[in-house]
């Protein structure tokens, strides 16, 4: 009995200082080598990358070039993570303890197109290299905003049982700004089947089609806002179309019953507007009712979701339809998810 508890302490010695939970021991040298060995290729063939981003950042708003901030890692163990700088200096200490929105204002010149390519985060490549991260792995975070947002979510902690990922579930498949209880339930499914080192290379190749994809979309936008001056009006919010997207107003004061009222034309973060083909009644509606189909893994899905508004603006189409602007705030934290996902499309795949 005393062998049998003395091999089982050693075992769990053994496995909480080498190997972590997540992990097969069978697959563990197998991943490690294969993070190293496609870190350090990958760093040789987008060296040209790294150079050009470097001096573009030097020259459009100097040093420094890089960006170094304290992250936690596998059993919250702090680490030095490296990106390309998108935000102004000093942006960290403005932020705090909160997740980056539009409104901080406080990417560079170059920083949203960086961010939103996901090219800003090519040097932590070098955290592979040093074993703080892996390609693959849930995203990791500030030691600021785990202790004022994260610490009490449940099983959050799930994320600290294998190491940091250059590529995360979430960070893939979910808005930056996904309430981090949505979030974790993504990350923890990765966690779970963290073991299975060959459906990294999925999610490598799959990361590396949309990044692509991505960066060429993004360079064709730019080239059209700067050298054709495309479009005039700079919004800070970019606005989505939309096609078979209704919009809903409460029929009674318990918003029990919703009557349609319009089609949505397009949408952002702060408005939407609605085209209809009769004025609206006073007094105008403050509840609305979001309803969109679309296609969700192959099969037609129609997703909704509820905000409160105001009226903003109203004029009268030239197709003789009556147009309405309305701002709005989704009614909780799912809701605005539902926006993000579902209407405004912003997840990165």
């Amino acid at each position: 009995m005393k062998t049998r508890n003395r091999k089982q302490k050693k075992l769990k010695i053994h496995g909480a200082r080498f190997i972590p939970k997540g992990y097969k021991w069978t697959h563990l040298l197998c991943n490690h080598i294969f993070n190293i060995l496609f870190a350090s290729l990958f760093i040789i063939i987008m060296a040209p990358v790294f150079i050009f981003i470097s001096i573009l950042i030097l020259i459009v708003d100097g040093r420094p070039i890089f960006y170094a901030g304290t992250r936690l890692g596998k059993a919250k163990r702090p680490f030095t993570m490296y990106k390309f700088r998108t935000l102004k200096r000093g942006a960290e200490d403005i932020i705090g303890a909160r997740i980056l929105e539009v409104h901080h204002k406080q990417a560079t010149p170059y920083g949203k197109f960086l961010r939103e390519t996901r090219l800003d985060e090519l040097p932590q490549l070098f955290n592979i290299i040093f074993r703080d991260m892996d390609l693959v792995g849930p995203r990791p975070i500030r030691p600021a905003l785990y202790e004022a947002i994260c610490k009490d979510i449940p099983s959050y902690d799930r994320h600290f049982d294998v190491n940091a990922g250059l590529i995360g579930y979430a960070q893939l498949f979910t808005p930056h700004d996904t309430p981090k209880r949505i979030r974790v339930l993504i990350d923890n499914t990765l966690v779970k089947h963290k073991m299975e080192f060959i459906g990294s290379i999925g999610v490598l190749a799959f990361t590396g089609y949309i990044v692509i994809i991505t960066t060429v979309q993004r360079t064709i936008k730019v080239i059209k806002y700067r050298l054709f001056d495309k479009y005039s009006e700079k919004r800070n919010y970019e606005r989505r179309s939309l096609n078979k997207t209704q919009v809903l107003v409460a029929n009674d004061e318990n918003n029990h019953s919703f009557k349609k009222i319009g089609w949505v034309a397009d949408i952002n973060e702060e408005a939407f507007l609605v085209m209809v083909a009769a004025p609206l009644p006073e007094p105008l509606p403050d509840h609305f009712k979001l309803s969109r189909t679309l296609t969700v893994r192959k099969q037609l899905k129609t997703k909704t979701t509820h905000c409160h508004g105001s009226l903003y603006r109203e004029w009268r189409a030239k197709n003789g339809e009556y147009a309405y602007v309305f701002s709005y705030k989704p009614d909780s934290p799912l809701m605005a998810y539902q926006i993000q996902q579902y209407f405004l499309e912003s997840s990165f795949a």
